[in-house]
């Protein structure tokens, strides 16, 4: 079996842990101390939002995890937001 890296096994124990996550969350978990949360980005004629970079971080990562089978992805039927979980694969590898 491959190795896990560092950050690997950081993300696969945050899942386990917390649950299902949407990518939001997961980027509070992953990286809180990140300097990116303070950057700012416009999101329109309407205002701002802050640390959204983070968010579109963690879900690239996340899905990264989804192409190596060590997470998988939950779609909520009410409001059709992705939700990611440990797979047995990633629970596996974290046990060794």
């Amino acid at each position: 079996m491959k190795k896990l890296t560092d950050p690997q096994r950081r993300a696969l124990t945050i899942l386990r842990e917390k649950g299902a996550m949407a990518p939001k969350w997961f980027a509070s978990c992953m990286w809180p101390d990140s300097p990116a949360w303070k950057w700012h980005y416009n999101t329109g004629p309407n205002g701002a939002t802050a640390g959204k970079g983070m968010w579109l971080c963690a879900g690239s990562y996340l899905s990264k995890l989804v192409k190596m089978g060590y997470v998988r992805i939950e779609v909520r039927r009410n409001t059709y937001q992705r939700f990611y979980r440990i797979s047995e694969l990633g629970k596996g590898l974290l046990d060794l």
